[in-house]
């Protein structure tokens, strides 16, 4: 009886254990929350090659990028493919899997936050943008997953509920820019004659 007891209260001891490191883990997808990516205004799409980085913590202040634990869409850079564009009518999609939450637990509140921007490639939010946008930080439950692999457990918060739609804003091409471009057809129109 004593050993039965003593084997009930490690398999408690280790449930425990297990429970307290499970990892919190959220879909990298904006699908469910039906917030659309978008370029200068909320009716037109993000085009294919947006960049996006989605980030999460503990707190407002510990935020940090969330790579995907699904083979072939790693991160923490993301894009936005052809076939996403205009997927949210009118803004763009995206579905990345999904990715664990540094320091929040399983079924815990995490800080969340998307940065979007355009530019070539290989450029950052910081760096190289030409254009760029975030989501307000927000608030949420997320779900678990185990190490080895299956996603968030199911009746658990865990798609991104992202508050609204994220807008990149490109920058337009001054008056002063504009009339230059339009001198310089005319002068090259003038020499042509």
């Amino acid at each position: 009886m004593k050993r039965l007891l003593s084997l009930i209260g490690a398999a408690a001891l280790l449930a425990v254990a297990h429970s307290a490191s499970a990892q919190g883990t959220v879909f990298l997808n904006n699908y469910d929350s039906g917030m659309g990516i978008f370029i200068n205004n909320l009716t037109t799409p993000a085009p294919a090659g947006t960049y996006f980085e989605i980030y999460g913590g503990a707190t407002a202040s510990s935020l940090a990028p969330i790579t995907s634990t699904t083979p072939g869409q790693a991160g923490p850079i993301f894009s936005i493919a052809a076939a996403e564009v205009g997927a949210l009518s009118p803004g763009s999609g995206f579905d990345h899997g999904y990715g664990a939450v540094t320091g929040v637990g399983s079924s815990g509140t995490a800080f969340l936050q998307i940065l979007a921007w355009t530019g070539p490639a290989g450029s950052t939010y910081a760096t190289g943008s030409t254009g760029r946008g975030e989501s307000a930080v927000w608030q949420q439950v997320i779900g678990t997953a185990d190490s080895a692999g299956p996603p968030p457990v199911p009746g658990v918060p865990k798609s991104l509920n992202i508050p609204a739609g994220i807008i990149v804003a490109v920058p337009e091409p001054s008056t002063i820019a504009l009339v230059g471009l339009g001198l310089a057809g005319l002068l090259s129109l003038r020499r042509r004659k």
